[in-house]
């Protein structure tokens, strides 16, 4: 498997007070949890960097800091469709694949231990 033909597909929701880390919200309030959440996102884009694979941030909703954030990680950046959790991921998936991708691999944000040889080890084992 070619390591130019891996897509890491990035989920996370736009950042949003009040529409993210929304368990957190009664324990930080809105704009707490959106800091967490930006923090969980920032970790994610850093720890991936070395993996060697196009990078695609799915977000739920277009947003100009997810578009900021993209630009600045070299990403691209997609819209989640409508859906539960499996269709949104099946989406992105199907997309790749169609495109072109030997191997899809798709991460959240909520991963705190997530690191580039981690992921890596994933598109190793679908070889």
């Amino acid at each position: 498997m070619a390591d130019g033909s891996w897509v890491l597909a990035i989920f996370m929701r736009a950042p949003v007070a009040g529409a993210c880390k929304t368990r957190l919200v009664p324990l930080l309030g809105d704009e707490g949890a959106l800091a967490a959440h930006l923090e969980l996102v920032a970790h994610v884009l850093t720890q991936t960097r070395r993996v060697p694979a196009r990078r695609v941030i799915w977000s739920t909703s277009e947003h100009s800091l997810v578009d900021r954030l993209a630009e600045n990680e070299d990403c691209e950046v997609r819209i989640q469709p409508e859906g539960d959790l499996g269709a949104r991921m099946n989406a992105a998936f199907t997309t790749h694949l169609q495109e072109g991708a030997d191997a899809v691999c798709v991460v959240g944000v909520d991963v705190p231990g997530i690191d580039a040889d981690y992921v890596r080890d994933g598109f190793e084992a679908l070889a």
